[in-house]
């Protein structure tokens, strides 16, 4: 019985010198825990960074001139108050999809393996993006946008490849990446729905004179981020690899039944395969805590970032500052640009220094101020009768509280990951993360758009009532925050 055991053991060892998921379950041991940081897997990182990054891309591409596309459609039978109910609608339902189909998409990575689900989403999220540019009725919008929600329901299964590659020496440096890509799609999504919308208007001598473009104004800023799409599809098709422990183990067992059958005999397959822990004791008091963070984050974040460009192109009289698309778009990028070079250079730093816990009370803090600004821009552009030098510093401090909510989703995603009870439970966490999060998402911009819209329309609190609601939630949601457990990341 020696032999077929020295030989199974020497297949595990070289399997494991070349298997990701299996250095992960031995950096886990505590004698490696005192070794250095672990180099991070950078190549197929940047793969499934780039298949992330088309979600902030297809979900916020469209905030310049999804209000000016609502009212094309004729939906509001041009009634401007109103445009906050259905550009809601429209914003919502791209969370509403991405939560249904969250769960489904990790259970089917879970059996069928990682790289097939994260192969088939980009490449679907690119045809619906097309369909949403193109569109020409409320009901067509409606249709494109649940699409883009189904197809982007995989970034949960692309947050557990990232904790199946990492390991506790390296987690809180790819964590900061997500932050990073969330900030330059904040970036670079606006700036390309602001500046190519309407490419009639902003390029009259080179494609706006395409006939295409003219009849659908919308539609090329939609293109491209399609476009983006179908790269990342191309890149992960010849170079993702699978990361699944299961899916991995299947095969590791099948190549040294193979090469250790003769002497291993019937042995080697009375196994039996890990199976899946159940919801019960995966649930635990620290999960449930950070489950109720995350959730309660994500609808207030997504409040005051849906508010953003509602607010701003809107009139002053009623509420806003009446920037254009183009406008909306040039603040954006132009805050984008150096909050990306923020996160990718001092995030990482300051989670380790400052910590989880701290990062994500900071967050919530920051995301209350940004709610404080909404009302101050509006009263300063009133009293002046138009925007000036005092509102644009209002607005960089402004958006200065927004670059804090990106450490905030950093923050909780290293929670998702270190408060795993155990490595099968990985890929369920993140789903049920995911779904329970995307669902408040959902709920927060049509929650905040028509609440504005409300407040407007009957004058609530002089039109600022919505803002009074949302802060009281979020102070409500720092103490919660407070209760947090410590994790040491240093």
């Amino acid at each position: 019985m020696e032999q077929p055991t020295t030989l199974l053991h020497e297949a595990e060892r070289r399997l494991s010198a070349s298997d990701p998921s299996n250095r992960i379950e031995h950096d886990s041991e505590p004698e490696n825990r005192q070794q250095r940081r672990t180099p991070l897997p950078t190549a197929q990182l940047a793969i499934v960074i780039l298949i992330q990054f088309t979600e902030p891309l297809s979900a916020e591409v469209i905030y310049p001139f999804v209000n000016q596309f609502v009212r094309r459609t004729g939906i509001t039978n041009h009634n401007e108050k109103r445009t906050g109910y259905y550009a809601g609608i429209i914003e919502s339902l791209f969370f509403v999809a991405e939560a249904v189909t969250a769960l489904p998409w990790q259970i089917a990575a879970d059996r069928f393996g990682r790289r097939p689900i994260l192969l088939f989403a980009p490449l679907g999220l690119a045809f619906s993006m097309f369909l949403f540019g193109s569109a020409k009725v409320f009901l067509t919008l409606v249709i494109a946008r649940c699409l883009q929600g189904i197809f982007n329901g995989n970034l949960g299964v692309a947050r557990t490849v990232m904790g199946e590659l990492t390991d506790s020496t390296n987690r809180a440096e790819a964590m900061s990446l997500i932050p990073v890509l969330w900030s330059v799609g904040t970036c670079l999504a606006p700036f390309i729905g602001g500046v190519f919308s309407t490419p009639e208007d902003h390029f009259p001598r080179s494609i706006g004179k395409i006939q295409y473009l003219r009849d659908n104004p919308y539609f090329l800023p939609c293109a491209i981020i399609g476009c983006l799409s179908m790269l990342a599809f191309l890149l992960a098709l010849t170079s993702l690899k699978e990361t699944s422990p299961v899916i991995l183990k299947s095969k590791r067992k099948k190549q040294m039944a193979t090469e250790a059958q003769p002497l291993l005999d019937g042995h080697f397959h009375s196994e039996e395969e890990p199976s899946s822990p159940l919801i019960k004791d995966i649930l635990t008091r620290p999960v449930l805590l950070v489950l109720g963070t995350y959730m309660t984050f994500a609808f207030v974040e997504m409040c005051t970032y849906a508010l953003t460009p509602l607010v701003w192109s809107t009139s002053i009289a009623n509420g806003g500052l009446g920037f254009t698309a183009y406008n909306i778009g040039l603040i954006n990028a132009g805050f984008g640009i150096p909050n990306a070079l923020f996160q990718i250079f001092f995030l990482s730093r300051i989670l380790r220094w400052a910590g989880p816990k701290r990062l994500t009370v900071a967050a919530f803090i920051g995301n209350f101020l940004v709610i404080v600004f909404f009302p101050l821009e509006n009263h300063l552009a009133r009293s002046i009768e138009g925007v000036d030098w005092r509102v644009g510093v209002a607005i960089v401090a402004h958006l200065m509280c927004v670059s804090t909510l990106y450490a905030g989703y950093a923050s909780i995603d290293l929670y998702l990951l270190e408060i795993t009870p155990s490595p099968e439970a990985l890929g369920t966490i993140q789903g049920l993360a995911q779904a329970l999060a995307v669902i408040c998402r959902a709920c927060g911009p049509e929650f905040a758009t028509s609440l504005f819209a409300l407040s407007m329309e009957r004058n609530l609190w002089n039109g600022y009532f919505v803002y009074l609601v949302l802060g009281v939630i979020d102070v409500s949601a720092i103490f919660v925050a407070r209760s947090l457990p410590t994790l040491n990341i240093s």
